[in-house]
């Protein structure tokens, strides 16, 4: 991207403040922030939003490295939570709405794993039970959450979550954003 795509201009906030928003706005009880680089001007763009913050020194490493620090600081802060749901800053539609069907399908089905299913791909925004926390705790490098849902998938909940289609890795996908958010307060 060429700048920190976690610090980009939608909707009049960054990508990131309004994921987390979009969290707090949702039935979860706790937000938990994983910030790696760019951290300074990342906790910045959340200051007076009621989040626990938490840095990963680690971050070069890969993104396993920012879920393994995500998973061991929710346990020590909150060891009462028994499910966790994984979103991403670039995924900016995805809303409040998105996150509860998440919670609710888990819920309702007692699935351990509740995914956005994109055509045959399992993705995040998603859900883990507690069972799986030590092995999101244990990731490093470049597997991710991601990778876990690939583990175990026959005992993943996937649903369709069309706010989850749209994510941010291109300028390409941020010009389109911007002209979608063009094209809203033109309607």
């Amino acid at each position: 991207m060429g700048r920190p795509k976690q610090l980009l201009q939608f909707r009049g906030r960054t990508l990131l403040r309004r994921i987390v928003e979009e969290a707090l706005a949702s039935s979860l009880s706790r937000v938990l922030v994983v910030v790696g680089a760019h951290s300074p001007a990342a906790t910045a763009a959340l200051t007076g939003l009621p989040v626990d913050i938490v840095e990963n020194p680690d971050w070069p490493r890969g993104q396993g490295t920012s879920v393994g620090i995500g998973i061991r600081t929710l346990r020590e802060r909150a060891p009462e939570i028994s499910a966790a749901v994984f979103l991403l800053a670039d995924q900016p539609l995805v809303t409040a709405s998105c996150i509860d069907l998440l919670v609710t399908t888990h819920r309702r089905t007692g699935a351990p794993l509740v995914a956005s299913r994109v055509e045959d791909r399992l993705e995040a925004p998603a859900l883990f039970s507690f069972a799986f926390f030590d092995e999101l705790s244990a990731l490093e490098g470049e597997a991710g959450a991601r990778e876990v849902l690939r583990r175990h998938a026959a005992h993943v909940t996937g649903i369709p979550l069309p706010g989850a289609t749209v994510d941010v890795d291109t300028p390409d996908d941020y010009e389109r954003l911007i002209a979608l958010e063009q094209n809203e307060s033109r309607s």
